[in-house]
């Protein structure tokens, strides 16, 4: 491997973990329920949301455009929003 593969993989992986602790800040107040393969906290605060799956490390975090669980927009007959 060389020196500049080297320092490449290293940025990278820095980079990963700077974005993964900035969006593991956003679960305040966390509750977790798992078992052996996965792990799912949610923020009591915002509903934010981590699905890690312990077996390969990898974990999925909900939109950082949105701190919230889930939205949903309905449109009346009336053509109006809610």
């Amino acid at each position: 491997m060389s020196q500049v593969t080297k320092a490449a993989t290293l940025f990278e992986a820095a980079e990963v973990a700077r974005r993964q602790s900035l969006l593991d800040a956003r679960l305040t107040s966390p509750v977790t329920i798992e078992n052996d393969a996965l792990a799912f906290t949610l923020s009591r605060d915002n509903g934010c949301y981590r699905l890690l799956d312990k077996r390969s490390g990898v974990a999925w975090h909900s939109s950082p455009l949105n701190e919230v669980f889930g939205a949903v927009e309905a449109q009346l007959a009336s053509g109006a929003r809610d």
